[in-house]
């Protein structure tokens, strides 16, 4: 299972849950991405992070070679994929070898998000089930990091992308 959990203050949350596709064994976006707000609470972006990882766990492999689009960053406002990852922070939650392996992902020298090479990676692992609060209490640290602010833990709302609501 895999979900990335990429984070804005302009428009909060989104979260999106892969599955392999196999012809080319490489993980790919799914539809339709979850979003939460800003202010999320710690419950809501925890249960919003476990849906996406129960979504990933689920789904069958994608097979063939016409691969379905997943534009998930549209949902940000914004149309460019490379904009939106200039824009965000990132967090990669990937289920393997009995555990969550959680890992912030970095700019790369053009400014978008890549993951860390092994040498720089700070991998956190984690039980498979790990409580929605501690989960989210990880991605919000990890999302801190960056901006040397906390990140607000209030009130929350949740909307999916077949639903296109606004912020």
């Amino acid at each position: 299972m895999f979900v990335g959990v990429f984070y804005d203050i302009g428009f909060g949350y989104i979260i999106v849950s892969c599955t392999i596709a196999e012809d080319i064994d490489e993980w790919w976006a799914m539809e339709p991405a979850i979003t939460k707000s800003f202010d999320a609470t710690s419950r809501e972006l925890g249960e919003g992070i476990e849906e996406g990882l129960f979504k990933s766990k689920n789904a069958l492999p994608l097979k063939g070679h016409k691969l379905p689009e997943c534009d998930y960053w549209h949902i940000s406002g914004i149309k460019d994929f490379i904009a939106f990852s200039r824009k965000v922070q990132g967090v990669r939650i990937k289920g393997e070898d009995g555990v969550l392996r959680v890992v912030k992902m970095i700019r790369g020298k053009s400014g978008i998000l890549i993951y860390p090479k092994p040498e720089e990676n700070r991998e956190i692992q984690l039980r498979l089930d790990t409580p929605a609060e501690e989960l989210e209490r990880i991605v919000k640290d990890l999302f801190s990091e960056e901006t040397g602010s906390n990140i607000k833990n209030d009130n929350a709302s949740f909307i999916t992308q077949s639903e296109k609501k606004e912020f």
